[in-house]
């Protein structure tokens, strides 16, 4: 193994070359392994990627030389790694509460009836609607509007059990997924649901008061999609 282009700070961790090499060596025959497992004996010019303990990303790429040896490029790719994953995220989720967006619920819905149908289980959508927050908005400012829409968004999620979906549709508009259950559990926890939002928020020395409007349907007696469950909702 021949190193060349080592960044100085890697030299700099091991005691001598050797070392260094030693260390690249492992990893490169683990990133051979896998490279070859998925294609076959021609490796060239494929890459993988690989996570350090530390967090990093380390990006190996293997090019085969008609001497029958190979070149293999490590490159520190941490930081457009996470720039992918923070497009990722906000592709799929609200910017300001951190919920899942529409575009993710279109997903998680159908998913969610495919599997209450597999299940042979009702499918609960609850459908909030802030009531007061307009007001709130307009008159204290969208500034704490967004503080109390966050909150709010919070006590929401807080309800959520593991087999829960809860996502932000836009504006004060909230949706609420349950696996399993009937109508009668759907009612109750519209009622927690709306117990949790209307107790009073202190934000910036203001105590607000709102409350929500919450409309239910059920997967298979009310639609088997989304647009159909959300109307009825």
């Amino acid at each position: 193994l021949r190193l060349l282009n080592v960044p100085l700070e890697q030299l700099e961790k091991a005691s001598n070359t050797r070392a260094v090499a030693e260390r690249l060596q492992v990893v490169i025959d683990a990133a051979d392994g896998v490279i070859q497992a998925t294609s076959g004996a021609d490796a060239s010019g494929l890459t993988i990627k690989s996570v350090r303990e530390d967090g990093r990303v380390i990006e190996i790429s293997r090019t085969e030389l008609l001497d029958g040896g190979a070149i293999h490029t490590l490159t520190d790719v941490t930081e457009r790694h996470k720039a992918e994953e923070r497009i990722r995220y906000l592709a799929h989720n609200d910017m300001l509460t951190g919920l899942p967006n529409r575009v993710l619920l279109d997903d998680k819905i159908g998913e969610m009836v495919r599997r209450a149908a597999a299940g042979n289980e009702q499918l609960l959508t609850l459908f909030i609607d802030l009531d007061g927050f307009k007001g709130v908005n307009d008159t204290m400012g969208h500034l704490l509007g967004d503080r109390l829409l966050t909150q709010v968004a919070g006590q929401i999620r807080s309800l959520a059990g593991e087999r829960d979906f809860v996502a932000r549709l836009g504006g004060d508009e909230f949706v609420f997924l349950r696996a399993g259950g009937d109508v009668g559990a759907g009612v109750e926890l519209a009622r927690r649901i709306i117990d949790r939002i209307s107790a009073p928020i202190n934000l910036t020395g203001h105590e607000i008061r709102i409350s929500a409007s919450i409309g239910i349907a059920a997967y298979p007696e009310d639609g088997d999609n989304q647009e159909t469950l959300f109307r009825k909702a």
